[in-house]
Formats: C-alpha cells, sequence, structure tokens
C-alpha cells in the first residue's frame, strides 16, 4: 500500500526482496500485505513484477525486479503469488510477455524485445509459465513490440492477439484474468486513438482494460465493433463471466462495509513490523569476506574508526558499532577534496579497523550511482594493513562502481540509509544480527548474481 497511499507501510524494493534466500519469507510478505489490502477494501494487486531484469540500463524496471536469475526471479514471483492468492487477493504479475531487457521506458515509448522464441520460452516467459503452473489469478500485459510474436509495425503485444490469445491463452493454458497495462500510456497513445486501441485490446483477449483516455469513447467503440462482428460478443461474455468468478472468488458476492474506525492502526499495527524487519536483515549482502572476517572477534586488539560518506557530509556519524565496541567516528562529504582526503586518512592511521558507510548513493548509472570519484579515490587510499569494511548503502549495481573489491576485507551491501538498515548491517559486522543475502543481479565480475556469504 506503501507505493500508492500515505501513512501505510512500505515495504523493501523488489530488487532487495530478490536478495533475500528464505522464500518463506516472501510468502509471509504476501500473507500480511494481502491482510493489508483486505483491511482496505481491495481485492487486487497489480504485483508481482515477474520481469527478469537482465539488462542493467532499464529505465523502468530495474528495482522493481527480483533480479536476473529465472529461477530465483520464478520462486519469488510464484511465493509472493501463493501469500496473496492464499489470503483472498487476487494478483497480476506483470509484464508479460517480460520487460526486462529493454532500455526504454513503455511510459514513454514503445520498446522493443528482438529476440527469437527459444530465447523467450527459456528467459522472458519462463516466471509466467511457473506462475501459471501454480495456479496463477491475473496477468497484466506490457506495451510491447515483440515481432517473433507478432511482425507487425508497432503493434503493442497488448493489442496483439497472437500474444494474448495465441501465446498466453492457448499455448500457455493461461485461464485467468487478463488487464492490460494503462492505455494512456505512449507505449500505445503515440500509435494508435482512444477507441481504437480499447477495441484492438478486447480483440486480442484482455478481460480488463485500464485506464482507457475516454471510458465513454471506449464504451462506444466496443459496441460499435460487436455489432460489426469485428468482436465476438462470446468473447465479451466469457470476460464478464471471468470477472465474476474472480468478484466471488474473492467473496465480494457478500457484501460487507469496511469499519474506518482504526483504519490508520490496523494498517500500521506493531505485528507488521516483525516481518519488516526480518525481510530487512535476510536481504542484507555480506559480498566478500576475506578469511572470514566478520563476524569480527578479538576485538580487546582493535582500535575502531569509522567513516559516514554522504554528499556535504550531512549525514552524522553512525553509533551502532558501539554497542559493541567504543570507536572514533568521522565524517566526510562524498566531494571531499584532496586535502580534507589526505587529513582524514592521516588521522585514521592510529586504528587498524576501519568501517566505511557509503551513503547518499543513487539509482542512476550515469551519476555513477552516487559514489563520487572522490569517494573512490579515498578508499583506495585506506591502510592495507588495517582490517578494511565498506558498507555500501545503495542498490545492487552500485558495486560495479568499485573498481577493485579485493582491496576491501569485507563488502556489505546494505541498501538504503535507512536507520534500520544500517543498524541491522552494523550489528551484522560484530555477530548481533546476520548475513544471508545473495546478489540478485550482477555488479561486475567481483560481485555476480547469487554471490553471498552467510554468518
Amino acid at each position: 500500500l506503501g507505493m500508492r497511499l500515505e501513512n501505510t507501510l512500505a515495504y523493501p524494493a523488489t530488487m532487495i526482496l530478490g536478495g533475500i534466500s528464505d522464500n518463506g519469507l516472501i510468502y509471509l510478505l504476501g500473507s500480511e500485505m494481502a491482510e493489508q489490502f483486505r483491511r482496505l477494501g481491495v481485492h487486487m494487486n497489480l504485483a508481482p513484477v515477474a520481469d527478469i531484469n537482465n539488462r542493467r540500463s532499464n529505465p523502468v524496471i530495474g528495482t522493481r525486479s527480483f533480479g536476473e536469475g529465472r529461477r530465483n526471479v520464478a520462486d519469488k514471483v510464484v511465493a509472493y503469488m501463493q501469500g496473496m492468492q492464499d489470503h483472498g487477493v487476487l494478483v497480476a504479475a506483470k509484464h508479460f510477455p517480460g520487460h526486462g531487457d529493454t532500455d526504454t521506458d513503455s511510459h514513454r515509448a514503445l520498446p522493443v524485445i528482438p529476440h527469437d522464441r527459444r530465447r523467450l520460452d527459456s528467459l522472458e516467459l519462463f516466471p509466467f509459465r511457473e506462475a501459471i503452473d501454480k495456479g496463477l489469478t491475473g496477468v497484466m500485459v506490457a506495451h510491447l513490440r515483440v515481432p517473433e510474436l507478432d511482425p507487425r509495425d508497432n503493434r503493442a503485444s497488448t493489442l496483439s492477439r497472437p500474444t494474448i490469445t495465441g501465446v498466453l491463452k492457448e499455448e500457455m493454458g493461461f485461464q485467468g484474468l487478463i488487464i492490460t497495462d494503462a492505455l494512456n500510456m505512449k507505449g500505445l497513445s503515440n500509435y494508435f486513438e482512444p477507441g481504437f486501441r480499447e477495441v484492438e485490446a478486447v480483440k486480442a483477449g484482455n478481460d480488463i482494460l485500464l485506464m482507457p483516455a475516454d471510458v465513454g469513447k471506449a464504451i462506444a467503440a466496443i459496441k460499435k465493433a460487436v455489432r460489426r462482428g469485428e468482436i465476438e460478443e462470446s468473447e465479451v461474455n466469457e470476460s464478464c463471466r471471468k470477472i465474476l468468478h474472480a468478484k466471488y472468488w474473492a467473496g465480494l458476492h457478500h457484501r460487507v462495509p469496511i469499519p474506518t474506525e482504526s483504519l490508520l492502526e490496523d494498517l500500521n499495527h506493531a505485528k507488521y513490523q516483525v516481518l519488516y524487519r526480518k525481510l530487512v536483515e535476510h536481504a542484507l549482502i555480506l559480498v566478500k569476506n576475506r578469511n572470514q572476517c566478520l563476524p569480527l572477534d578479538q576485538l580487546e586488539d582493535r582500535r575502531l574508526a569509522t567513516v559516514t560518506i554522504s554528499r556535504e557530509a550531512a549525514i552524522p556519524p553512525l553509533h551502532t558499532t558501539d554497542l559493541f565496541l567504543e570507536g572514533k567516528h568521522f565524517v566526510l562529504a562524498s566531494e571531499a577534496d584532496q586535502l580534507a582526503r589526505s587529513e582524514l586518512l592521516l588521522k585514521l592511521k592510529s586504528y587498524n579497523t576501519i568501517v566505511v558507510n557509503v551513503l547518499n548513493t543513487s539509482s542512476r548509472a550515469s551519476l555513477g550511482y552516487g559514489i563520487s570519484e572522490q569517494t573512490l579515490r579515498f578508499l583506495e587510499a585506506l591502510d592495507p594493513t588495517s582490517t578494511r569494511i565498506i558498507n555500501v548503502a545503495g542498490m545492487p549495481y552500485s558495486l560495479g562502481r568499485m573498481k577493485d573489491l579485493d582491496g576491501f576485507d569485507a563488502v556489505i551491501l546494505s541498501y538504503r540509509d535507512d536507520p534500520l538498515y544500517q543498524d541491522l548491517a552494523l550489528q551484522a559486522i560484530f555477530g548481533g544480527a546476520s548475513f544471508s543475502g545473495r546478489m540478485p543481479v550482477t555488479a561486475g565480475s567481483q560481485a555476480v548474481a547469487g554471490q553471498g556469504v552467510s554468518t
């Protein structure tokens, strides 16, 4: 709910969840989310994202995907789906037939997926097929041009009968609800007028049309197409029957008004924080752990310093490490000049254990993921005789910005500046929390998908 509504719980991004090894936690996430949805009176979730994000430059999927490994993505899609469906909420796995391998945003233009059928079957369609086999209730279709499935120029998969009826329904045996992506997105609206695009969507085999530009014009155009014989009335009736069946499945034939008293309190109940904390801890990744450096031991022999790097040194030092070993805490601006870096490096000579927290990162590759050249030069200049631990609060791809992860004794990916993420990551350095996450995507040769050390 937190993606759309203020004052509701916002769970970790999908790619953060993609790093979790225990898919039972993903099932519990779907279960608790379904409970929140039903408390609010919502019976369908336009999720999970079943796209395999195998292109780092993807501008629209990115962290909305569980990752780049087809098995990891499929297993988490199924766990999420089952958690929601087992607790009475319909889902719509998206974006069929797979939006992961494109550098075009379908909100702005029509992306092209150029692969042959063998590749589509082995990768893009794989998570959808796995979910369908396990009882998936809904699929959302993307605005993509996939010439292998429909060779017509600029024909989006949303309006493609060979794609939806031919592949999804007939070949893959899907019998659940089929919903379009928003019909006002540029990937569609750049090529087709309102009215025409809704008619084509119905002809293709969609059951629900999402966000038509003009509802009245769409209904009139569809009625006209039925009268002309372009659309079989039996297919409209079949879609209506499926929608009514779904409403019956969700219990909507027994209308129960939603009580609004204590609504916010119920949606933010303390019980949900227990799973939230587990999700964050299990997502933390210890990418590298030379000579089993972590958890740190022989604390009596260690002189600890921490350095918190952020834009303009605006984020104060993190003190969680003091719970285990009192140390000295420094801050450094990510744009610090050579003089400021040299002065701090000189001070750090007095310490044999150094934890560097890289915060204020970015999700954009064009910005170097928010890790500046000055920060990289500082990291490279750390005393090699000390124990060097780097904690990067960034998206997984940000590790590719590091030129040499071998220069560190331990490398941690903690995703976000959020206090809970940082508190758990720093506790895990000392064994106060555990590391069990795995890289959901590859960020260079030193941080590949599936990599991670458990403690």
